[in-house]
């Protein structure tokens, strides 16, 4: 998920809903009768209170949560705006370097990673106009 904000490019990162509470990129289960793309931008609203729209596929990534392995479809997305969130997660817009820095897993990175090279090689030819949120909401105690 990004926005762009005079030609530079914010992030989304969301604080996990288990502990050790680590920033992550907003993702989420596929409901029934669900496409990837509706539950990506489904989980991006529920989980940060951001309208978005899917801008293009990154790829996909396992890995494993106590036991399970869990496959991860992640999308570029673009910011269109706020809505009320159904969790109440910390949010956090930062810029590249911030959010390689601040995502634990690799596999983040990655996503990260190939969403720069798709807005360098494709997205510099297609502008992409957004109104970034800078609110956060702190994680209940």
């Amino acid at each position: 998920m990004f926005s762009a904000r005079r030609g530079r490019a914010l992030f989304l990162l969301v604080r996990s809903s288990r502990e050790p509470f680590d920033w992550v990129l907003p993702k989420g289960h596929i409901e029934r009768g669900e496409t990837p793309e509706a539950a990506a931008r489904r989980e991006v609203l529920e989980e940060a209170g951001i309208a978005a729209d899917v801008i293009a596929p990154l790829g996909d990534t396992s890995f494993d949560q106590l036991g399970r392995l869990i496959h991860v479809r992640y999308f570029l997305m673009k910011a269109d705006g706020m809505a009320a969130a159904a969790a109440e997660r910390e949010i956090c817009w930062c810029g590249p370097a911030d959010a390689e820095r601040l995502l634990k897993f690799e596999n983040a990175r990655t996503m990260l990673r190939r969403a720069l090279q798709w807005r360098e090689e494709i997205g510099s030819r297609r502008p992409v106009h957004a109104r970034p949120a800078r609110a956060t909401r702190r994680r209940p105690v």
